[in-house]
């Protein structure tokens, strides 16, 4: 391109200069516009013929001015050049010595049509040989004003054209030295450029120097060398400068880092040949250096070659304005998408050769503010707006290898289509760098990458034949996305499948190899998605074998499927569609549940979820809900704006499940609005249903065909409203009241209790509670309030009918004690001390015979408790002399000890007073007893019996009687 703006300016030098060689000629003004088309087609060796008016004066100094002066002409008639008006002013004094002095001239409009044959040659250098009468004529002052020059190459078939041209010349002689100053427009590109030259010796070469400075870029070019013509061709050979020209950059240490560039050059009309050169950047005397050689040919066989061999080079903020951000040189603001960005619109500013040939750097690294790029290979080939990438490797920050094949366009509308590998050895060095942040995700991940057919542009970015490594997985597939504008959103397309997908690992790695912006979330995009893998990872969660499509667009989100096989033992199907804002959402969906075990599904909860006292019993107890099987339906909206209803139906351990879910609205979820629950298991074995309500049965059976069902409606913070109820056909038990549901507070809260069985004992066994005469049938009736606070719960207004006997009373159980422990009164309507002992000893009677049992002891009935209430009851048979009537004793039980203090009541007519005390440990029996009875009518009695009769142990009676 060079060489074509020196056979311009050659060209028009020639045409602005011709005229001067006249002016010894103004001396005869006869037949004036003949002498000079004949003397001005001798002096340039073209045909000059002026078609308008001639001006010309003597006095007070020599001038004259011509109007449409038109040189030579192509094979059609169309001139080779046309002047609009050409004019000169000259001094007389020198004309009398017989030299011309131009003191002023002006060309105006000048048009010029350069022909480069197919030979090389111009055919401006055909034709007849100019005489030009050099050393006799000075110009001081020359001007030209928007200058035309066509240049056509038929070597190559293009046409470059230069517009708009002003210069200011001036020359001692004609032969030189000249001095060029001016500016044009080659091709839509401005710039500016100065000429100066030597007199040519006396083999006709002429010492040049030029210097030029395109606006579009901030770079000076400086040429010194020798022009000349070999075979009518001009040759123009010596050495070049170059150097960046920012006037912005004022601070010397900024001056310091531009790169400069020197060598040697070899300009022809055809061919711009530099065989060698030397870039440096940095300080003068530590410098980066790059060396190599570079050819421009544009004659029949256009050939292009550059080649880059250097040390690594640290480009001082490239691709990141100032590329400091503190000590660390990061930039935390800029994205991925600006990061490649900024690298496309560095590459748009290198010139494109138009011709065939190639490119090659090898840079051990190359430093770019907060980025190094390292092992750095290039091979390309100029491809009309843009370059040809043959091979392309470089090794990005986090160990990331990078390799790539295809075109980069960087005319219009920049883009790249090829082959792209991404290799990481350190994905979250490579987030840090991209975005500025580690996603967890990827934090965790050793290697990352991918390879696919890429289509990179500003709107869009398409990876076809897509294989992603996460990992050790590996994923085949494709995506594609398209950025929106203000009115509409980003779109991505994803379609993978693979043997494991890790989900949160392969969003937060789209969102980077997508160019995904800083902050931007992946789920603003209208996303358009088919998932299958073998193994899948999900917000911590595994499962296996899934596969799911779905979409999300304009705030709505659809799943056509999702098909989990396995996750944490149970297998999940779902579809359903939900849209609008966060604060009215609506849709639906129904989902299906099926699970052997549920057990590790439940602790996989339990894992993710908010902690909840419910969420822990349920894992306990998860061995009840085998063969889980339930399908439901979620809605979100409906009646109510932005509710939530899911619903569920089904069996699990034979039992049949439903359960409706409901809130008002959404933040319910965050403490406000009102939540209702409904479940009810029903199952004919009502052990199943105990277990499944978070007790631990035996497999002992009680009525058959029970129902459990629980309500609760809770609105914001406060109590919920509770009910649980247990009916079978002979049995029915209820609780209900206001219970906190935190988990913090849980259950705390006010409850009234109901309990109405035919007999009760079954229960007692189911739940491994053995009460003395299990087996005669225990019907009852009872009712109690309960209230429950962090230290403690307090059953008040107990009333009761078990078989016939009234029971009533108060009872508090301490919560905070390791065991059970607990404290009340309680009044009877009667009492057995055989059925007391019995909770002690076991049996007391064989119940064949009806006597005492003569096997060894039983063990206590409970064990590890702490029970003291003030016992009452009107009646108390002691087994011998009749009832004792308005029985009271403070009463103690722990377990393997009953101890009866402070014992009083009428007994045979007088008054019985003293103490008992009932023990057993490790079948060792032991009875001791102190009464005293007054004014009754016994004698006095004095009986203590030790060994034999229920075998181990030791038995007495201590009494006294007055009459």
């Amino acid at each position: 391109m060079l060489g074509r703006v020196l056979v311009f300016l050659g060209g028009l030098l020639v045409v602005v200069l011709f005229v001067a060689l006249l002016a010894p000629l103004f001396i005869d003004w006869t037949d004036f516009r003949k002498n000079f088309e004949d003397q001005a087609s001798r002096i340039i060796g073209k045909k000059v013929t002026v078609h308008g008016t001639v001006d010309a004066r003597l006095l007070p100094f020599p001038s004259v001015t011509l109007h449409d002066v038109r040189v030579g002409q192509e094979a059609d008639g169309t001139p080779l050049v046309q002047v609009a008006e050409f004019s000169m002013d000259a001094e007389l004094a020198p004309f009398l010595s017989g030299e011309a002095l131009i003191f002023d001239m002006r060309v105006s409009k000048p048009k010029v049509r350069l022909r480069l044959l197919k030979d090389g040659t111009l055919d401006w250098m055909r034709g007849s040989q100019p005489e030009i009468p050099a050393k006799s004529v000075v110009l001081e002052s020359v001007h030209v004003e928007d200058g035309d020059i066509l240049f056509i190459d038929e070597q190559t078939g293009r046409t470059r054209h230069v517009t708009g041209l002003n210069a200011q010349m001036s020359a001692r002689s004609l032969a030189g030295p000249w001095r060029i100053e001016g500016d044009a427009v080659l091709d839509n590109e401005h710039g500016n450029f100065t000429v100066s030259s030597s007199q040519p010796d006396d083999n006709g070469v002429l010492r040049v120097r030029t210097r030029l400075m395109p606006d579009r870029h901030p770079l000076n070019v400086d040429l010194d060398g020798e022009l000349k013509l070999v075979n009518s061709k001009p040759d123009y050979m010596g050495s070049f400068i170059a150097g960046v020209n920012d006037k912005q950059t004022r601070d010397s240490a900024d001056q310091k880092a531009q790169p400069r560039i020197k060598g040697r050059f070899e300009l022809t009309n055809d061919r711009i040949r530099v065989p060698e050169y030397r870039l440096e950047v940095g300080a003068d005397d530590d410098p980066y250096v790059v060396t190599g050689e570079a050819t421009l040919d544009t004659g029949s066989k256009p050939e292009f070659l550059l080649t880059a061999d250097g040390q690594q080079i640290d480009v001082n903020r490239l691709g990141n304005n100032k590329g400091t951000n503190g000590k660390t040189n990061r930039n935390p603001a800029i994205s991925a998408r600006q990061r490649l960005n900024n690298l496309i619109a560095i590459a748009a500013e290198i010139p494109v050769p138009q011709v065939p040939g190639k490119a090659t750097f090898r840079l051990p690294a190359i430093v770019a503010g907060d980025t190094t790029i390292r092992d750095v290979q290039l091979d390309l080939e100029p491809a009309g707006t843009g370059w040809k990438i043959d091979h392309a490797i470089g090794t990005m920050p986090g160990r990331t290898q990078v390799e790539a094949r295809g075109n980069l366009m960087l005319m219009g509308e920049p883009n790249f289509i090829g082959n792209l590998i991404v290799a990481s050895n350190q994905p979250s060095g490579l987030a840090s760098w991209l975005v500025g942040s580690v996603d967890p995700a990827i934090r965790q991940l050793r290697q990352a990458g991918f390879s696919a057919d890429v289509s990179l542009k500003h709107d869009e970015q398409r990876f076809e034949n897509l294989e992603i490594a996460i990992g050790s997985a590996t994923l085949k597939g494709r995506i594609d996305r398209q950025s929106g504008t203000d009115k509409t959103p980003s779109k991505l397309a994803v379609d993978l499948t693979g043997d494991a997908l890790d989900l949160d690992a392969l969003r937060a790695l789209t969102g980077l190899f997508t160019g995904q912006d800083t902050g931007e979330s992946l789920f603003d995009h209208r996303i358009t998605a088919h998932l299958q893998a073998g193994k899948f990872m999900a917000f911590g969660v595994p499962a296996d074998n899934v596969d799911t499509s779905f979409s999300v667009a304009d705030g709505a989100l659809t799943i056509d499927k999702l098909s989990v096989h396995n996750v944490a033992g149970a297998e999940i199907t779902a579809t359903g569609r939900a849209d609008g804002s966060p604060s009215d959402y609506k849709g639906s969906g129904e989902i299906t549940f099926k699970a052997a075990d549920p057990g590790p599904f439940f602790e996989m909860l339990r894992q993710h979820l908010p902690h909840h006292p419910v969420m822990d019993r349920l894992v306990r107890n998860a061995a009840w809900y085998g063969n889980t099987a339930l399908r439901g339906a979620v809605t979100l909206g409906g009646d109510q704006d932005n509710a939530l209803t899911v619903t569920l139906a089904g069996v699990s351990n034979g039992s049949r499940v439903n359960f409706d879910y409901r809130m008002s609205d959404l933040s319910a979820f965050t403490g406000k609005g009102t939540t209702t629950l409904e479940g009810t298991l029903e199952n004919s074995v009502t052990s199943i249903l105990f277990g499944q309500a978070g007790l631990d049965p035996l497999p002992v059976e009680a009525d058959a065909n029970g129902r459990l069902t629980l309500k609760v409606s809770a609105s914001g913070t406060d109590p919920a409203d509770a009910a649980l109820t247990f009916a079978t056909d002979k049995t029915s038990f209820t609780a209900n009241g206001k219970v906190d549901v935190r988990p913090a507070t849980f259950l705390n809260g006010n409850i009234a209790l109901s309990l109405e069985s035919a007999d009760i004992d079954p229960y007692f066994v189911m739940n491994g509670i053995g009460i003395p005469q299990m087996g005669a049938g225990l019907p009852v009736k009872f009712q109690a309030n309960a209230a429950l606070n962090p230290d403690k719960i307090v059953f008040s207004d107990m009333k009761g009918l078990f078989a016939d006997n009234n029971m009533s009373g108060t009872l508090t159980v301490d919560r905070k004690a390791p065991n059970l422990k607990a404290s009340g009164e309680l009044s009877l309507d009667k009492a057995d001390l055989d059925w007391l002992a019995e909770a002690i000893y076991g049996p007391m009677s064989d119940p064949k015979t009806g006597i005492l049992n003569q096997d060894k002891l039983g063990l206590p009935a409970f064990t590890g408790m702490d029970i003291g209430v003030k016992l009452s009851a009107k009646q108390v048979w002691p087994g011998i002399f009749g009832p004792i009537s308005n029985f009271t004793a403070n009463a103690t039980y722990k377990g393997e000890e009953l101890r009866l203090n402070d014992l009083t009541g009428g007994w045979n007519g007088g008054t019985l007073t003293g103490s008992a005390m009932f023990a057993n440990s490790d079948g060792t029996g032991l009875l001791q007893t102190k009464l005293s009875l007054a004014n009754g009518d016994l004698a006095a009695v004095a009986w203590q019996r030790d060994g034999a009769p229920l075998a181990t142990g030791r038995f007495g009676l201590a009494m006294n009687a007055e009459a």
